[in-house]
């Protein structure tokens, strides 16, 4: 049993992991209209914490990078 709930805890950990490091930034560029890939870049190489709270300030993206927007 002690083997079991080391492994059950362990694959949270890598759960909690890959989520705070990878959809949540990803999930978030999306929202925003930015390049969910480089979201994720910078918040692998750099920090989570840093990724969420620039896409938070920086805010909606659209109009800026949207192909769907108008011709300026």
């Amino acid at each position: 049993m002690d083997q079991v709930t080391s492994i059950l805890i362990s694959l949270a950990i890598l759960a909690f992991v890959v989520w705070l490091f990878i959809i949540l930034p990803m999930q978030m560029a999306g929202k925003r209209h930015r390049n969910r890939f480089g979201w994720v870049v910078m918040s692998l190489l750099i920090s989570p914490l840093i990724a969420i709270i620039a896409l938070a300030v920086l805010g909606d993206a659209k109009g800026q990078d949207d192909p769907t927007a108008p011709f300026k």
